[in-house]
């Protein structure tokens, strides 16, 4: 090897040397600080906190302190104290300061963690009840936590609206219903409710009669099964109508009520039940017709009919005349009839008739 490139090796060899101790010791100087927060940031929390320096002497002089002006966070003994008031959602900065350096790491105030949620409400009901919930949550400064409540037995009784169960018109006693709070993740133990209502299984409209004539009353009620039925008693509506009255369950019809049917209808819970009564006719037992006249006849005379059916209050009580004698010896107006003829010995026959009952009048010119 000649000397010129000796000298160049040798040269080449001291700068990579000069370069490297320069970038050494430049190394060795450079600073930083690396914070630790060993734990969650929420209001009511104790968090340790902690730096790893790196290019600072042992015996430099380390400050922490939030740079924030917030009176209900600070640093103590090496750890950062969230007051009962802290601010959910704000930012912390926690600096620490080494003579003229400075080094910052930010954290979010979380929302209070829950530890203990228990639900509070009346733990019996009946239908229709509107049951206030509300929970105890631990800690106590919990307030910025959102409280839920749930159904988890019993959703086809019950619903909930913001903070009210309320018991639906099915709910029997023989029902499971459970309800929970949950606040912050945290889900109460289940509250079981008592239902006392008992719901009938059947009911059913009893009456004294099955159909009516004019004039005639019927007891009317209602039968609930089981007889200890807690939801109340059955109402019974029947159809107005001016041709009877309904009054402390009976029903009287009145004298001038043509044949009907009339609905009664029952209810109580979601069960219901229907009863028809009937109108029936009331029948004509007796036609009698009075003539002013004697049973003789001769011609000119006016024969006027006077008609009287018994029952008064029975529903077909029209009469109507029939001659099946004579019709052409007389000249009928509906209720009278006067003799046209000269002929002498001739019978003249009229039957009165009303709702198939008839009366027969015999006369001779």
């Amino acid at each position: 090897m000649s000397k010129i490139k000796r000298l160049l090796l040798i040269l080449s060899l001291v700068f990579v040397v000069v370069i490297s101790a320069t970038t050494f010791f430049a190394c060795k100087n450079e600073k930083s600080v690396d914070i630790h927060i060993d734990g969650e940031c929420y209001r009511g929390a104790v968090v340790p906190i902690s730096a790893d320096l790196v290019g600072f002497s042992s015996d430099a002089d380390v400050k922490f302190y939030v740079k924030e002006d917030y009176k209900w966070v600070f640093i103590s003994g090496g750890k950062l104290v969230f007051s009962q008031s802290a601010v959910v959602g704000s930012k912390v900065t926690i600096c620490v300061k080494i003579d003229d350096f400075i080094a910052e790491k930010s954290v979010t105030v979380a929302p209070t963690k829950v530890t203990e949620v228990e639900l509070v409400v009346r733990v019996e009901a009946e239908v229709g009840d509107d049951l206030y919930m509300s929970a105890e949550i631990t800690p106590r400064y919990a307030t910025d936590v959102s409280v839920e409540y749930k159904i988890v037995e019993g959703e086809d009784i019950a619903h909930i609206e913001e903070d009210m169960l309320i018991i639906d018109d099915n709910a029997n006693y023989t029902d499971e219903l459970s309800v929970v709070a949950v606040a912050g993740g945290v889900e109460s133990q289940p509250k079981k409710i008592k239902i006392t209502t008992i719901q009938p299984e059947s009911i059913k409209i009893e009456s004294s009669s099955s159909s009516l004539k004019r004039g005639e009353s019927a007891n009317l009620s209602v039968s609930v099964t089981p007889k200890t039925c807690t939801l109340g008693v059955a109402e019974l509506e029947v159809e107005e109508s001016d041709y009877y009255v309904y009054k402390n369950g009976v029903l009287t019809v009145s004298d001038d009520a043509p044949v009907a049917e009339i609905k009664i209808t029952a209810s109580l819970g979601r069960l219901r039940d229907e009863f028809i009564l009937r109108i029936e006719k009331t029948p004509v037992d007796v036609v009698n017709v009075v003539a002013d006249k004697g049973k003789n006849l001769i011609k000119g005379d006016v024969v006027t009919l006077r008609a009287e059916v018994f029952p008064l209050n029975a529903t077909y009580k029209d009469v109507t005349y029939t001659f099946v004698k004579g019709e052409d010896l007389v000249s009928f107006n509906g209720s009278s009839f006067e003799v046209i003829t000269d002929e002498i010995d001739e019978e003249i026959v009229l039957v009165a008739e009303a709702d198939g009952v008839k009366h027969t009048l015999n006369f001779i010119t």
